[in-house]
């Protein structure tokens, strides 16, 4: 008995330092990277507005920082479309914000596995700012409280999700990611005097990304 406890050790022994030996020792690392996709929105209005989804694109550029096995820090600067479209019972209105903002995500990202294939999830604060906003409507639509303009142009929430990471080599990286944003930050003023109480953005939608190993 105590001959095969002996030999049972000894393989255990030899399996951790053959394990060892293979797996590459970690370095810190610089990427830097492009993305573009599409994504879906929706305003909370309070009181509520019926609304279809309305659709809009997303584009820019990344900078990931590898902290250490697994763990990245990554600040993006991204262009995106987003709005509201609003859904009537008659055919004949139509009714369609479009909101053109510039974003700044801070986000940490954590991957699952050691292949070159992995998936990530990541997570993190979002600031951005109202550029521009244009108008598509029918005349039968008429004055209501919603055709405003933002007057609060400064955009803030939390926003993450998962994604697939496929590595090409030692410097290129291809991506699929999805991500849901849920602002905090109001178009308009929510006083009690205002006609909204809340209207606040919630966004969805998916990316493919390129990244090039930097050193």
């Amino acid at each position: 008995m105590r001959k095969h406890l002996y030999t049972l050790a000894l393989g255990l022994t030899l399996c951790s330092v053959l394990l060892g030996q293979q797996k590459k020792p970690f370095r810190q690392s610089w990427w830097i990277g492009a993305k573009g996709g599409v994504q879906f929105s929706r305003f909370l209005f309070v009181p509520s507005i019926r609304q279809h989804t309305h659709f809009g694109q997303r584009g820019g550029i990344a900078l990931r920082f590898e902290v250490e096995r697994g763990a990245s820090a990554q600040l993006e600067v991204n262009y995106m479309r987003t709005g509201w479209k609003v859904r009537f019972d008659d055919a004949n209105k139509a009714y369609q914000r479009n909101l053109t903002y510039i974003e700044v995500p801070l986000l940490a990202q954590l991957y699952l596995g050691n292949g070159p294939a992995r998936i990530f999830v990541n997570a993190g604060p979002i600031v951005g700012y109202n550029l521009d906003e244009d108008t598509q409507q029918t005349e039968a639509v008429g004055n209501t409280s919603y055709q405003r303009r933002v007057e609060n142009k400064l955009f803030w929430g939390l926003g993450g999700g998962p994604g697939l990471s496929v590595i090409l080599g030692t410097h290129n990286r291809l991506e699929l990611e999805g991500r849901f944003t849920y602002g905090f930050g109001d178009i308009w003023p929510n006083q009690r005097k205002d006609d909204y109480g809340q209207s606040a953005e919630m966004i969805f939608g998916f990316t493919f990304n390129y990244f090039f190993r930097l050193k």
